[in-house]
């Protein structure tokens, strides 16, 4: 005869099988009905291919670069979000769902594995895109003010941007779009409601997530510190290439954007590819970005690390309203 010991192990193990059996099957639909959607060439394809185009036209990719990454990887993220989940719970399957697990957890991880493999998708896009139009030399190197000064220009070796950044980057921000998704569908009920928030947020994010300006630089201990305005002033005019005065650190506009649950974020990634940049003098000598080699998590200071922790505070306070909410509209 079994102990209760036996009995509880075997439930947990019988409970386990069939959540990941759930969680299996929503992955694969889900991602079945992704690839067949409008959100897949839109999101994956067309929109970051266009938006790769049309920044590396405007912008120096130094610059441009956290552009591109935040609004190709957040409208993928939303739109997989927006198109999968509202279609898939209207169908019988959410039902299905319910019926052989008693929550509806499988539904939600699985629609967040989905999304973390559709901002990938859209990742791969965007970095082979960037590097074709640099190869056809269609991309900027530099601010179109300045193309006099040869150092001015500063060239990409792409295997050497800061990869950590960018995985933790791909990461954190599909998990806090997820989030903020999540808190969206309890507030909006509708998907053009949905769609109608996420199209505001992304616009919004140009001035306020921390894509306009970076507030980071280096000290003379090789410590990453976010920049007031007094640091800012003593820099010359090259190092201010990039930097906007009133988004500095502790300024009215840095207030603003602490809303922006992307923050952080953008401003951790914002000299990632700063890592593998240099410029070439008129005695074609190789001249490396102080960034070089910069690994941002090895040189964390105490204010940086707050852009390390601010979003996920972020999806702390969208996941623990949504879960109220939640169980609120189930009681």
């Amino acid at each position: 005869m079994k102990n209760y010991s036996q009995v509880k192990n075997e439930n947990f193990l019988s409970n386990s099988q069939t959540f990941l059996d759930s969680l299996s099957n929503v992955y694969f639909l889900l991602l079945k009905n992704h690839f067949k959607s409008s959100s897949f060439y839109l999101g994956n394809l067309l929109i970051p291919i266009i938006i790769v185009l049309s920044l590396s036209v405007m912008l120096p990719i130094t610059y441009g670069f956290t552009w591109i990454i935040f609004i190709t990887m957040t409208f993928s993220a939303f739109a997989g979000y927006g198109t999968l989940f509202f279609t898939i719970r209207k169908s019988t399957m959410i039902k299905n769902v319910d019926m052989t697990v008693n929550q509806s957890s499988s539904l939600y991880i699985g629609t967040l594995i989905v999304m973390l493999t559709i901002t990938l998708i859209t990742f791969l896009v965007v970095f082979f895109s960037i590097i074709f139009f640099d190869l056809t030399n269609i991309l900027l190197h530099q601010f179109v003010y300045e193309v006099d000064d040869p150092t001015t220009y500063r060239y990409i070796k792409w295997l050497k941007i800061d990869w950590s950044m960018i995985t933790y980057y791909w990461f954190t921000q599909t998990i806090l779009v997820f989030a903020i998704s999540f808190f969206i569908e309890k507030i909006f009920s509708t998907q053009k409601n949905y769609f109608i928030f996420a199209l505001i947020y992304l616009l919004g994010g140009i001035f306020f997530s921390g894509i306009f300006s970076s507030t980071l630089y280096i000290n003379e201990n090789n410590d990453l510190m976010a920049l007031d305005y007094d640091t800012f002033d003593n820099l010359n005019n090259f190092e201010r290439q990039g930097y906007v005065s009133v988004y500095l650190w502790g300024q009215p506009l840095w207030w603003a954007s602490q809303l922006w649950p992307h923050y952080g974020l953008n401003q951790l990634i914002s000299h990632s590819i700063d890592a593998a940049s240099y410029t070439i003098d008129s005695s074609n000598t190789i001249i490396h970005s102080k960034w070089w080699e910069y690994n941002i998590f090895q040189n964390l200071s105490k204010n940086s690390l707050y852009y390390l922790i601010i979003p996920w505070i972020w999806i702390f306070i969208f996941l623990f309203i949504s879960s109220i909410l939640e169980r609120y509209k189930k009681n």
